[in-house]
């Protein structure tokens, strides 16, 4: 079975652990990985400048609410 648990209290963390090595349940630890503040003001750019290449293949969206 593979349980996930994402605690945003560290004392709380640190409880659970200490129950899971006291029961002497296998586990890995996989920190979060967090994106920069400049990683994400870059995606944010990306999307605020995006424009397409190709007219989209959804069609005219007035005339498909018309009908």
């Amino acid at each position: 079975m593979t349980l996930q648990l994402e605690i945003d209290n560290p004392q709380d963390a640190e409880l659970i652990l200490t129950l899971i090595r006291r029961l002497n349940i296998p586990f890995k630890h996989s920190p979060e990985k967090t994106a920069t503040k400049t990683e994400r003001e870059k995606a944010i750019e990306r999307i605020r400048n995006f424009k397409a290449t190709e007219p989209s293949s959804f069609g005219d969206a007035l005339e498909w609410q018309l009908k």
